[in-house]
């Protein structure tokens, strides 16, 4: 089993049977979510500055994460945690977003509002204007209206 950890400078994916040490002073404390599959979320060994996560969104019902990372290569990876959401949230997409243009490059499928983390969605930067992305997390009420939009904060390939 997998579990990812997403922190406030990146995000760890651990197989069972990992230790983690103490943190390091002034390291930020981290949040474990389970996977309910093997996909290694954030692709990615230690934690990284590349790596950005929003403030989780806490309103109402509402407990949402949106993050990015840039993975191996040139690779924009998004994904989003739902820990909490309304009766009314029917389903959500995660997309990554070209900074540039506000273009929607790539998206998961609709996936139920029930599901705490998202399948990544992976694009090539080169598929974005001035190589920048944000991943971006659209929620849905039974109707296919939208009812909570966020985003992470903007990542630039070097």
């Amino acid at each position: 089993m997998k579990t990812h950890l997403a922190a406030a400078l990146g995000s760890v994916v651990l197989t069972a049977g990992t230790l983690l040490g103490a943190p390091a002073a002034g390291a930020q404390t981290a949040t474990a979510y389970p996977t309910a599959d093997s996909t290694p979320h954030g692709q990615m060994g230690p934690a990284t500055e590349e790596a950005q996560c929003r403030t989780p969104y806490t309103s109402g019902s509402w407990n949402v994460t949106p993050c990015i990372y840039l993975g191996t290569g040139t690779t924009f990876d998004g994904w989003s945690f739902v820990d909490a959401h309304p009766s009314s949230c029917a389903s959500y997409r995660v997309y990554l977003v070209d900074a540039a243009t506000g273009a929607l490059v790539r998206s998961t499928s609709a996936r139920s509002c029930s599901e705490t983390l998202s399948p990544d969605v992976f694009a090539d930067a080169s598929k974005f204007t001035r190589l920048s992305a944000y991943t971006k997390f659209r929620a849905f009420n039974s109707s296919g209206g939208v009812i909570l939009s966020l985003d992470s904060p903007s990542i630039t390939w070097p």
